[in-house]
């Protein structure tokens, strides 16, 4: 019997509050990268690793990684998933990828795509690429967990999904 993961890119609901899927055990740990204007909860055991122009967050086993770049204003959506998504294509084997939509991806209008995918290591990934453009820049979002972590693993990479505010 096969099993699909679903992963859902959802804005915050109408009333003002945060959408979550599953849960996180304990509370979550805020991270931020303010000259990027990028801000979320994290599980506690993830763990967060900055750079210049991102903020890449893995969770302890490595089942789960979720990306979060900042481009220049100048660099569209629509040239980031492309680039990205040709690139996932080249990487990876096996890949296939639902047809870009439309999504609110941190407060922000973008674009996403979603898919599975096996790895150099023959792990086969449950995938998600979405861009969006805030005021000062783009905004990049990469998602990937493997097929064979818990339903925990993705239900933590979600929520830290749902939490993502982009303000820059």
């Amino acid at each position: 019997m096969a099993v699909t993961a679903v992963f859902v890119l959802r804005d915050r609901p109408e009333d003002g509050g945060t959408e979550t899927t599953g849960s996180l055990p304990g509370r979550g740990v805020i991270f931020q990268a303010r000259r990027l204007g990028i801000t979320g909860v994290r599980p506690p055991t993830w763990r967060v690793k900055r750079s210049r122009r991102a903020i890449r967050l893995t969770s302890p086993d490595r089942a789960g990684l979720v990306a979060i770049s900042a481009t220049p204003f100048s660099v569209g959506t629509r040239a980031l998933m492309s680039s990205t998504l040709a690139a996932v294509r080249r990487s990876y084997r096996g890949v296939r990828l639902t047809r870009v939509q439309r999504t609110r991806l941190g407060g922000l209008a973008g674009s996403t795509s979603g898919g599975t995918a096996t790895n150099s290591r023959r792990i086969r990934l449950d995938l998600v690429v979405a861009a969006a453009k805030g005021k000062r820049r783009s905004y990049l979002l990469q998602v990937f967990v493997a097929r064979q972590a818990s339903g925990r693993r993705l239900a933590e990479a979600q929520t830290i999904v749902n939490s993502l505010e982009l303000s820059g």
